[in-house]
């Protein structure tokens, strides 16, 4: 497949195969008029400033013609990578959230607006793929380390940025220290559910002797994904614990954990 166009304004437009086919244009006989459908962006999150490899899952993706992400300014660029049939082998253990994949590389400039205000989408002759949010991670992406699931190997939060997981199995938990100082309010979200991922994630709260100080299941106004909020009457170490409810689908249980302390 080629690059043949790029397109402008509040979406860049990355037109797939040897044509693109108009809405006017006539279809073959025996070509099913199906629109793509977008269930999952691997990985979660896409940091500004430097080009990112993304993995798009979902059904029809092969009929795509064309591929935008919209509502982001400064306008970012995507670049084609390749795509086929979804295969265990090639993009993990993933059945369940597509059958066909693409991987396209995103350049987001520097400046863009941190958060879920673009969307990817993906046309083809039989129409859109429904908008699929994109979270724009200005500030840097830090990868899990594992093992960090006992008390004695918690790893560190980075100062800034988010952190981006992923919670094997229905008996994996994920532990991130912290330290506080007395009066500081510390609140941890979780990002997982929002961006299509089907991880049913928790958050807790512990000592770092693991005594559960708190827990959220799912958030006020952020559904299946979990919000904490804690102020600290001491100084302290804490650790932030990461899990959740699982299907089978291995590597989509992805989330991204983003921590912020208040003075």
């Amino acid at each position: 497949m080629n690059i043949l166009k790029w397109g402008c304004a509040l979406a860049t437009t990355l037109i797939l195969g040897g044509q693109m086919l108009s809405a006017e244009s006539p279809l073959p006989p025996t070509e099913t008029r199906e629109e793509p459908a977008v269930r999952l962006v691997l990985p979660l999150g896409i940091p500004t400033g430097l080009p990112q490899r993304i993995t798009v899952r979902g059904e029809n993706i092969s009929k795509a013609t064309t591929a935008r992400i919209s509502g982001l300014l400064p306008t970012p660029t995507l670049r084609l990578l390749g795509g086929g049939i979804a295969s265990t082998g090639a993009v993990g253990d993933l059945v369940g959230v597509g059958t066909e994949w693409m991987d396209l590389e995103v350049l987001l400039p520097e400046g863009t607006l941190r958060g879920t205000n673009g969307s990817l989408v993906l046309s083809s002759a039989g129409g859109d793929s429904l908008p699929f949010p994109v979270f724009v991670a200005p500030g840097g992406i830090t990868a899990e380390r594992e093992p960090n699931d006992a008390l004695d190997m918690p790893q560190d939060l980075p100062k800034e940025g988010l952190v981006r997981g992923t919670i094997a199995n229905a008996s994996d938990l994920d532990l991130y220290r912290i330290d506080l100082r007395s009066g500081q309010t510390l609140r941890a979200e979780l990002w997982s559910a929002r961006l299509g991922a089907p991880l049913d994630g928790a958050l807790g709260l512990m000592d770092r002797r693991g005594t559960v100080l708190l827990v959220n299941d799912d958030g006020e106004d952020t559904g299946r994904d979990p919000v904490l909020e804690f102020q600290a009457g001491s100084n302290g170490t804490f650790l932030i614990r990461v899990s959740g409810g699982v299907p089978h689908y291995g590597d989509a249980n992805a989330y991204l954990l983003d921590v912020k302390v208040l003075p």
